[in-house]
């Protein structure tokens, strides 16, 4: 009698903290934030792009939310009460949210780099043979202050079957013929390339 008694107090008491469990988990507070855009770490650039928005995705998605927005830096970027994000100088910064209610956190990387006033491809035309690629370079004055000055251009070709080319500059010779390779910064500046594929 005592054994069985024992087991039935042991589980009473497992149903408990089993329970006790779920009343927290299920309170009706925030157990976890995730930024959008998701990413290691946003960059942008002073000028034209100085301004984005970042938006909180709550789970579970019914939790009452309360949220406060800060910039660790607020000399280099601010962020207002919607999340919305201002540059104001190059530097790095950390904006903050928190959820009030569960003291949750998330937190977002930002960089941001000067705005070029002009840009340079590496090559203005060149030959490349059928199968090969090649990687242009772009040069901007004055330099952006970021490591991989390449990716924050918009890359295009005016043809692709003939030179395809990635987000990085990367281009490929698909077939013969002459096509523009044209790479253009945030702020609208371009500069291109002519490329004969043989």
């Amino acid at each position: 009698m005592r054994r069985g008694a024992a087991f039935f107090a042991a589980f009473a008491m497992l149903m408990f903290l089993f329970s006790s469990c779920n009343a927290c988990e299920n309170d009706g507070h925030a157990a976890k934030l995730i930024l959008h855009p998701k990413t290691k770490e946003l960059t942008l650039g002073l000028g034209a792009s100085a301004v984005a928005h970042l938006a909180v995705e709550v789970q579970p998605s019914d939790a009452e939310t309360d949220f406060t927005w800060k910039s660790s830096k607020p000399n280099v970027a601010t962020v207002d009460e919607k999340g919305f994000v201002e540059a104001l100088t190059v530097g790095s910064t950390q904006i903050i949210v928190t959820e009030n209610n569960s003291g949750k956190k998330a937190i977002c990387q930002l960089k941001i780099f000067s705005m070029p006033q002009s840009i340079e491809l590496n090559k203005l035309s060149m030959e490349l043979k059928a199968g090969r690629s090649y990687s242009l370079k772009a040069k901007f004055e004055p330099s952006m202050n970021i490591a991989s000055p390449n990716k924050a251009l918009t890359w295009a070709s005016s043809d692709s079957k003939i030179v395809s080319v990635d987000g990085r500059g990367k281009i490929t010779a698909v077939s013969k013929g002459k096509v523009t390779i044209s790479a253009t910064t945030v702020n609208g500046l371009v500069s291109s390339c002519e490329v004969t594929a043989k």
